[in-house]
């Protein structure tokens, strides 16, 4: 059924006289088991993991969906707060505190509670928010019961540390010297080096709040941090520089999660999961050069948006709070219209296909086959020899492709084929 929903939504795709930038996935035309989506991370083989409010943890590989429920694995209840990959293994952070599970070689399930993690460490309280290696110890930050720390199977509390800086923890992040980041709420941004913590809080600093939601770094060191409501800073290293309504033309002065792509380009999360509805995705260049995207100008899913991740491809995969998942690309994804010409079959089979397909034409003559992935890239080049030709699955993920095939530079067929 899953497989049906996939290609119906493909069939739906195919409709667009252009390609379209936007693609949503939500309850009622995927396997996504619930709309609220609070974390999205994507691991090394492009594959979607998606925590969600009540529906449990969804797994999205571009084909099928799988969902872990308290119910088909030992997650503790469907309410994830947080996830992230750590190499072959995933963290997953609980939205009622109950417990952080870790999940490894996506078959080894380990719950880890006060019973297992030494008396000190207590996460029966407040909800994990964020988890981030760093050399070899993983930190994990709690909405109010302060820093954990993890090195092979040895728990710390560090939170004693952060006493006068505040337990409440929403993003922990690294610069390029490794070391570690905190943005807290009420007691501005920690930075701690492995040995040494330095805050930085108003009125000793030109925060614009104490309130901090999220950090992320440039390629240059130059980092940029969100706060609740009090707009956004950039810190060079030396001085702390405040933008806001009213001295730039940014929509809203409450921003969720800020992070930072390859091309050091800033996207803005202006969703709070809570009662603001939000003011959609900003794609930031600088505080003068900006775009905003929302239901008034875009198909984005809901202006109230409050996670992301991105790709391999540059997508950028967008939860909602209540209206499930946006995919967006800027220059669109790929629309196509299978087509045969010239009065030449091309056939390929098996397909779907798991480890190779074969194509086959009527013609001897050598033909070119070009794969592209769903986003209109060129993933694999094909020559026919006595009219066949086979692709390998190799390093291919699964998902859709389409296939263009060329004689002397002419197209002359497209269609479409799926690896499983």
């Amino acid at each position: 059924m899953k497989k049906i929903l996939f290609f119906i939504f493909i069939m739906k795709l195919k409709c667009f006289s252009q390609a379209p930038q936007w693609i949503t996935y939500n309850t009622s035309n995927s396997g996504l088991p619930n709309n609220w989506v609070r974390d999205i991370a994507i691991d090394s083989l492009n594959i979607k993991w998606m925590g969600t409010a009540y529906g449990g943890l969804a797994k999205f590989d571009g084909l099928n969906w799988t969902t872990f429920t308290y119910s088909t694995s030992i997650l503790p209840n469907n309410n994830i707060s947080c996830i992230t990959i750590d190499g072959n293994q995933k963290w997953i952070g609980n939205g009622w505190g109950e417990t952080v599970t870790r999940y490894i070689n996506n078959t080894i399930w380990i719950n880890y509670d006060a019973s297992n993690t030494d008396s000190v460490i207590c996460f029966n309280c407040d909800p994990t928010t964020d988890f981030l290696r760093i050399n070899g110890d993983l930190y994990v930050g709690t909405l109010g019961s302060g820093l954990k720390k993890v090195n092979g199977t040895t728990w710390t509390d560090l939170s004693y540390n952060l006493t006068m800086f505040g337990g409440v923890i929403y993003d922990l992040e690294k610069d390029a010297a490794g070391n570690l980041w905190i943005a807290h709420w009420g007691h501005g941004i920690t930075k701690f080096d492995g040995t040494s913590w330095i805050n930085y809080m108003k009125p000793a600093t030109n925060l614009p709040s104490n309130d901090m939601t999220s950090i992320a770094f440039e390629s240059n060191g130059t980092m940029w941090a969100t706060s609740r409501y009090s707009g956004l800073v950039k810190y060079d290293g030396t001085s702390w520089t405040v933008y806001t309504t009213s001295n730039t033309a940014l929509p809203t002065n409450l921003f969720k999660k800020i992070i930072i792509d390859g091309n050091d380009v800033k996207w803005l999360l202006t969703g709070d999961g809570g009662t603001n509805s939000g003011k959609g995705l900003i794609k930031l260049i600088s505080p003068t050069n900006f775009t905003v995207y929302d239901t008034s100008n875009s198909d984005i899913p809901s202006n109230d948006v409050i996670s992301i991740a991105i790709d391999k491809f540059n997508n950028k995969w967008i939860g909602t709070q209540n209206h499930g998942v946006g995919v967006f690309n800027e220059a669109g994804f790929l629309s196509v219209k299978e087509s045969s010409t010239n009065n030449l079959n091309i056939s390929c089979y098996p397909n779907p296909f798991t480890e190779y397909i074969n194509f086959s034409s009527e013609s001897n003559k050598g033909l070119d086959i070009i794969i592209y992935d769903i986003y209109g890239r060129h993933v694999e080049k094909l020559n026919t020899k006595n009219g066949k030709a086979t692709l390998l699955r190799g390093n291919l993920d699964a998902g859709f492709y389409t296939y263009t095939v060329y004689s002397n530079n002419n197209v002359i067929s497209n269609g479409k084929i799926i690896a499983e």
